[in-house]
C-alpha cells in the first residue's frame, strides 16, 4: 500500500522455526489507553482483561498493566502519515521515488473514470476512501506529513519501552461486538451512514505492523451476545 506501512517479518519454512526467533512470552501487558478508545463497548473491554488474566495466568505467564500514554495519539499521527502516500502509491501507482517496488496487481485507473466509481460505490461505501486519500494528499502539506514521520519514530520508541518491560501487550482489536452491514443498495442509506460502521474501528490497531513495524495479530478471545433487528423485532444472538 505505501512504503511507509509495508515491513517484513520473520519468514521461516515452518511456525516452530519462527517460534525459535522469539523469546518465550513470560510477561503479559494490558495497555490502559487502549481501553480509553472512544466508543469502547464496556462488556467488550471486560471480556477481554477477564479472558487476559484467565488464559495466560493458567499458562503460567504474569499479567501486568502498562501504559503508553502516546497510544492515544496513534490515529492522528497515522493519518496524516500514511494517507498522502498511499494516495499516491495506491491509488495513483506512482512508486517514490527511492528505491520501492510497485506490485504488478497494483494498477489503478488515474484519474477514475465513471466506471470505476460505479464499481467502488457497488462494492462498498467505504471504498470511496481512495477519493479521500487523493483529497488527503492535497489537505496535508508536505511539512505535516514530515512532522508526522518523525512522530511515528517518537511512537515506536514508546511502545519499545514498554515492550522491555513486558513480552506482549493485550488491546481491543475493534471497540463493539460486530455491527451490521449497512444498506448498499442505489437507494439506499447515504455516504455517511455507510462509513458510519467503519469509524473507529481501527482507532487501537492502526499503528501496529504499519507504522512502527510491531507484528501484530488479531486472537479471538470470546463471544458477546448481538442485538439484532428482525421482522421488527429485537433479539439477542
Amino acid at each position: 500500500m505505501s512504503p511507509m506501512i509495508d515491513h517484513i517479518g520473520p519468514i521461516a519454512s515452518s511456525l516452530e522455526d519462527v517460534a525459535m526467533l522469539l523469546k518465550p512470552v513470560l510477561k503479559v501487558g494490558l495497555l490502559t489507553e487502549a481501553f480509553s478508545v472512544s466508543g469502547l463497548s464496556p462488556d467488550v473491554a471486560k471480556l477481554i482483561k477477564q479472558t487476559t488474566y484467565e488464559a495466560f495466568t493458567a499458562a503460567g505467564a504474569s499479567v501486568t498493566i502498562t501504559s503508553v500514554p502516546m497510544h492515544a495519539e496513534a490515529p492522528v499521527i497515522w493519518t496524516p502519515a500514511t494517507r498522502p502516500s498511499m494516495s499516491q502509491w495506491l491509488s495513483q501507482g506512482r512508486p517514490s521515488g527511492y528505491l520501492s517496488y510497485l506490485a504488478p496487481h497494483i494498477a489503478p485507473q488515474w484519474p477514475p473514470d465513471q466506471q470505476m466509481y460505479e464499481l467502488l460505490n457497488r462494492r462498498a461505501g467505504r471504498c470511496r476512501l481512495s477519493g479521500g486519500m487523493s483529497a488527503a494528499a492535497t489537505a496535508y502539506p508536505a511539512g505535516l506529513e514530515a512532522k508526522a514521520h518523525r512522530e511515528v519514530f517518537e511512537l515506536r520508541a514508546a511502545y519499545d519501552r514498554a515492550l522491555d518491560e513486558v513480552d506482549v501487550l493485550v488491546l481491543p482489536c475493534t471497540p463493539t461486538v460486530s455491527m451490521p452491514h449497512p444498506d448498499l443498495r442505489e437507494n439506499g442509506t447515504g455516504i455517511l451512514e455507510k462509513l458510519a460502521p467503519a469509524v473507529g474501528l481501527t482507532s487501537n490497531t492502526c499503528p501496529f505492523n504499519n507504522i512502527t513495524e510491531h507484528p501484530a495479530m488479531s486472537v479471538p478471545c470470546g463471544t458477546l451476545p448481538v442485538v439484532v433487528e428482525a421482522d421488527g423485532e429485537r433479539k439477542e444472538v
